[in-house]
């Protein structure tokens, strides 16, 4: 396969000093994105709220299917769970805090209910789902 030729000055010719701007010259030049522009915070955010809901569902059915059959090992597991950090990190993505998710589940084992998480938050609804 025959080689393009070039043309201009190729990339690693020498160059002489004066040749070489200062930093005054590439101060003067405008500013150029090269980049596309950033999509907004709630559009880049939507893929880590869809991840941390269902690692937050997940983790929810599993608890609740571990009451059905241990009470006191799902609430033993609901504590571990609560004090890792990485669980507030989940819950902070989708504007919960997790004190109060963490009671309120606690809550719900003992009551024998079954606990799902509403839609909304993955539609990024946070405000209205934190007042539920």
């Amino acid at each position: 396969m025959p080689r393009k030729k070039h043309r201009g000055v190729s990339p690693w010719a020498p160059r002489r000093p004066e040749d070489i701007p200062d930093w005054t010259v590439l101060d003067s030049l405008p500013d150029v994105r090269t980049i596309a522009p950033e999509p907004a915070v709630e559009e880049a955010q939507r893929g880590y709220r869809a991840l941390a809901c269902a690692v937050v569902t997940q983790a929810i059915t599993d608890l609740s299917r571990m009451a059905a059959e241990d009470l006191d090992a799902a609430l033993e597991a609901l504590g571990r769970l609560s004090a890792c950090e990485v669980w507030g990190v989940w819950l902070a993505v989708l504007q919960m805090d997790a004190d109060v998710i963490c009671e309120a589940v606690a809550r719900r084992l003992q009551a024998g209910e079954r606990i799902a998480l509403p839609r909304f938050y993955l539609m990024g609804d946070g405000e209205s789902a934190a007042a539920d």
